[in-house]
């Protein structure tokens, strides 16, 4: 009887073992736009330490968690897309550009603001590098160097969530949280992660 009883066991766990895990829909699963790479492979290989678990939330809810820190790379990739969708200095007169440039502009001047003398004057003196720059080069230079520096920093920790739907066929992302992502839209975020 015992060797019936092991085998039924075995099958048991076999059969529930073949079944999918909440982490294992997500990362096979695709974000909207960005079709070319499954979630798993995008995270996996964005973030150094990356961890993935699957729990019930406060209101029964299933949620899959990933968490990891910023690599050089991702940093690299997310400052490059702050520049692409804030435009360039160089596009500033084209009609197309003349939005993207009032927003540069408003976000230099919120990345200004935030800089004490002493570190606007570093800044500026190593943006210069013995180079007479016009004052908006500067401040675009300025910021170029804060962004490398400060901008989506290499070694944060970052919790991305997405909840399961209770059919279990689904998910939808609903959290983005690190200290380096405060403030910045999900779009903007999920892009520097996938480029």
């Amino acid at each position: 009887m015992k060797p019936v009883a092991i085998c039924l066991f075995l099958v048991f766990g076999l059969i529930s073992g073949c079944g999918s895990s909440d982490v294992s829909l997500v990362k096979k699963g695709t974000m909207n736009g960005y079709e070319t790479t499954t979630i798993g492979n995008a995270f996996d290989t964005s973030f150094d330490n990356p961890t993935w678990e699957e729990f019930q939330g406060e209101k029964g809810e299933r949620v899959v968690q990933f968490t990891g820190n910023i690599t050089q790379g991702l940093h690299d990739s997310a400052v490059n897309e702050w520049f692409t969708a804030f435009g360039t200095e160089s596009d500033i007169f084209t009609a197309e550009s003349y939005p993207a440039f009032l927003i540069l502009s408003a976000m230099q001047n919120q990345i200004i603001s935030r800089l004490s003398e002493e570190d606007y004057s570093a800044l500026y003196e190593e943006s210069n590098q013995g180079d007479q720059l016009s004052a908006y080069q500067s401040v675009s230079e300025i910021c170029k160097l804060f962004l490398k520096r400060h901008y989506w920093k290499v070694g944060d920790s970052v919790q991305v969530q997405w909840i399961v739907t209770p059919d279990g066929e689904s998910f939808n992302l609903t959290s983005l949280a690190s200290n380096s992502w405060k403030g910045y839209k999900a779009d903007l975020i999920i892009s520097a992660i996938y480029n």
